[in-house]
């Protein structure tokens, strides 16, 4: 069985390029800083100064080049994703490990995508033999990729 990641070793950063990603947009911005504090991970993007602002950010993924340092995930590209009743999900399409908590891209056969964080609780197993993956996702983590 391989390590999945808890919170890891990451280190603060400031003003840095981000890509800002979301089922229908892809957007470009800086982010004036990024660290963790108090067991939240917190993110002040340049362009964004209100809640108002903030909320229009509701949904997307952050990815910004990697870190020296960061921990490695192991390979799970193309691993079929099940959860703990034994639905499967899909098969892994990628693994976005450029932001201060991995995720994987899960690709349904309908084609739908879902992003899955790639941490402890949810990821349950990976069975490199099997090319399987056992999550237990929260409530409602499928219907936050529409």
């Amino acid at each position: 069985m391989a390590p999945v990641p808890d919170s890891g070793p990451f280190q603060e950063r400031q003003d840095f390029a981000v890509e800002l990603k979301s089922p229908r947009r892809l957007r470009q911005g800086v982010a004036e800083y990024l660290g963790w504090r108090g067991g939240v991970w917190r993110l002040k993007l340049r362009e964004v100064d209100t809640i108002s602002a903030a909320l229009g950010f509701v949904g997307y993924v952050v990815a910004a080049e990697p870190i020296a340092g960061q921990p490695v995930l192991p390979e799970v590209t193309g691993f079929r994703v099940f959860d703990r009743e034994g639905e499967c999900w899909g098969h892994v399409t990628r693994v976005l490990t450029h932001g201060p908590n991995p995720l994987m891209e899960v690709e349904a056969d309908n084609g739908r995508q879902v992003s899955v964080p790639f941490r402890r609780p949810i990821i349950r197993r990976i069975s490199p033999k099997l090319r399987r993956i056992l999550i237990d996702p929260p409530a409602g983590l499928r219907d936050l990729n529409p």
